[in-house]
């Protein structure tokens, strides 16, 4: 199985450029780029947000 680590960050709208450059710069470590779909699922009663919990299939 592999592993995945998902980072969350919040951009400015000005600094969008910047980071894609960084981005590219950086380039990756050699596996294969994949395009991911994702599913999310939720209750009727949205009890899973007012947990805090996101459930989501990749």
């Amino acid at each position: 199985m592999n592993e995945e680590i998902e980072l969350k960050f919040i951009v400015q709208p000005e600094m969008l450029s910047a980071l894609r450059q960084w981005l590219l710069a950086m380039g990756h470590d050699g596996h294969a780029l994949r395009q991911l779909t994702n599913t999310y699922f939720e209750t009727d009663g949205f009890d899973f947000r007012r947990q805090g919990i996101g459930l989501r299939i990749r």
